[in-house]
């Protein structure tokens, strides 16, 4: 596994969780996501970020379809069972069956760059909850 930071949560901080096959296209997520803002968990097996994203609580998953072990479907499904409320992201250069709409918030073609940052911004915000913060007693 690479990563960032192994799931601290820093304050106010939302840690997505990267599931990719391709260790350039996870660079990538973690450089221009880091940039935005957020921590990044990177992971190169979809067995492996399956049981990550199961396991821990992550503000959203970012996930490709085409991967030797589980696809990105099957990933997502499993993730969305367990977790509802996470927002799944597919980034993905595969045509996808229509079934995985139902399991994912969104699904981006690459390499639409702008709009994969666009997506995941706008799913999970970087806003601090007032909770968070303290100002709230």
């Amino acid at each position: 596994m690479e990563s960032s930071s192994c799931f601290p949560h820093p304050r106010g901080a939302r840690v997505l969780l990267c599931i990719d096959d391709d260790e350039a296209i996870l660079r990538y997520e973690r450089i221009a996501l880091e940039r935005r803002g957020y921590t990044v968990v990177s992971v190169a097996s979809a067995r492996e970020g399956l049981r990550l994203a199961l396991k821990a609580g992550f503000d959203g998953v970012i996930v490709d379809y085409d991967m030797p072990e589980l696809n990105g479907h099957e990933v997502a499904a499993a993730i969305h069972r367990a977790n509802p409320e996470t927002p799944i992201i597919m980034f993905s250069a595969s045509d996808v069956p229509a079934a995985v709409h139902d399991v994912v918030s969104a699904f981006v073609s690459k390499p639409a760059v702008r709009k994969f940052l666009d997506v995941v911004t706008s799913l999970v915000s970087l806003a601090v909850d007032p909770l968070e913060q303290g100002a709230l007693s």
